[in-house]
């Protein structure tokens, strides 16, 4: 059985390639888990049901953003608070259009 932390990420990454394609997720965890290649058990071991994948989803785009304001002020190699500002911004504006 694959690490715990391969099979979330493989529920995350799914459910989030559903969202995508479909503008929803999967009404019940066992259909999340059948697009997973999951038996119930297995999914069933880190969601609970359909609300905490959405959570978890939530907190992947949080981490997501962060790491990419992170990388606008350090793109902005400057110590200049305006310019780390006006990077943190333009970070912003690509991750937003890249995670509508």
């Amino acid at each position: 059985m694959p690490h715990r932390g391969n099979l979330y990420q493989s529920v995350i990454f799914t459910a989030q390639q559903v969202l995508d394609d479909t503008g929803e997720l999967p009404k019940t965890t066992a259909a999340l888990a059948k697009l997973c290649g999951l038996d119930d058990a297995q999914i069933g071991a880190i969601f609970n049901s359909t609300a905490d994948v959405y959570e978890a989803l939530l907190y992947h785009a949080t981490t997501l953003l962060n790491d990419a304001l992170r990388q606008g002020v350090i793109d902005a190699a400057t110590a200049d608070p305006i310019r780390q500002m006006l990077s943190i911004g333009r970070s912003y504006v690509l991750w937003a259009d890249h995670n509508p």
